[in-house]
This record gives structure tokens, C-alpha cells and sequence, in this order.
């Protein structure tokens, strides 16, 4: 393409990872629609924006709630739930990265700050688009070692709260 159109874009970093980046690579969304409508669920439960915090991508705790709420708006419109009908959703606010060597080291730095007004930004989402909001700060912790990841005990606090608020959100139905 470059030799015939002699356009191009310099990319200054590639992350696979980054969920709504790089349609040509992979369609998150497209992906997400597919696995609603096989599975065709009761209930979505939605936990990301962490790696969102990097610096790399610059974006605020409110960009990244206006992420999750585009992905609220495909659970919803893909009418996965039963009978035809749009699935719960349950939208979890990630705990919140705290500093250490580690998490600084992935880029984490600029993160720490607006991973403090994720939650309230989360539940603001949440509010407006009418689905169940459950914060993961509230009942874990990251581990001290690298300040991103959950340790053993962390893990088992968030699925027992976690199951608790599926059951919830599908009782709120």
C-alpha cells in the first residue's frame, strides 16, 4: 500500500493487548458480540481498565469509564440474554494499583492518581446506563510485591464478592 498511495502512519508503540485498539489486528468488540450471542448469558459481568491506566495510553479515569460504557452498550445491544432480551450486566471497578518499583517499571506511574477516581467514575457509568456496580477496591487489595497483581488471599476475597454480587444483580432482574 505504501508504494502506491505514498501514505503512511509511523506507530509509535503496538500493545496486542490494548482491548479497543487496532481493529486491523484483532476486533475486541467483534470478538465480544460473538461470544454473547453463543453463549446467549443471563448475565455479563465486565472487570477492565487497569492496563488502560498505563501512561502509555494517557487516558483519565472518565475516558476509561466512557470506554466500559460503549462495551455496556454492545453487552446490552446484542440481546444475548434470555428470550431474546439484553443480558444483566454487572460492572466492576478494578482495585487500584499502588506504587512499587514494579508497577512503575510497567508504566503504571501516571496511573496511580486516576486509578483513585476509577470507581467513582465507574459507578457514575454504571448509574447512567442502568446496570448493577460492584467496586473490587472495597473488598481486595494488589499485592505489595508488585502493586498491579492480586495475591492468594486477594483472589479468594474478590470471588467470594463477586459471586455474591452476580447473584445480586441476576435476583435484581
Amino acid at each position: 500500500m505504501l508504494e502506491k498511495t505514498k501514505v503512511f502512519k509511523a506507530t509509535l508503540y503496538y500493545k496486542e493487548s490494548k482491548v479497543l485498539c487496532r481493529f486491523d489486528f484483532f476486533d475486541w468488540c467483534k470478538h465480544m458480540e460473538t461470544v454473547m450471542l453463543t453463549a446467549r448469558t443471563d448475565a455479563v459481568v465486565m472487570m477492565l481498565g487497569t492496563n488502560d491506566l498505563k501512561g502509555i495510553y494517557g487516558q483519565s479515569a472518565s475516558e476509561i469509564a466512557c470506554g466500559a460504557g460503549a462495551l455496556i452498550d454492545l453487552a446490552r445491544g446484542t440481546l444475548a440474554g434470555p428470550d431474546g432480551t439484553p443480558p444483566r450486566v454487572l460492572l466492576v471497578s478494578p482495585v487500584p494499583v499502588v506504587l512499587t518499583p514494579h508497577s512503575e517499571m510497567w508504566g503504571f506511574g501516571h496511573g496511580i492518581e486516576e486509578g483513585k477516581r476509577l470507581a467513582g467514575m465507574y459507578e457514575l457509568m454504571a448509574a447512567g446506563k442502568g446496570v448493577g456496580f460492584f467496586d473490587a477496591g472495597s473488598v481486595a487489595q494488589v499485592s505489595p510485591l508488585d502493586g498491579v497483581h492480586l495475591d492468594e488471599a486477594g483472589h479468594a476475597a474478590l470471588g467470594a464478592a463477586m459471586a455474591e454480587a452476580a447473584r445480586g444483580e441476576l435476583a435484581r432482574g
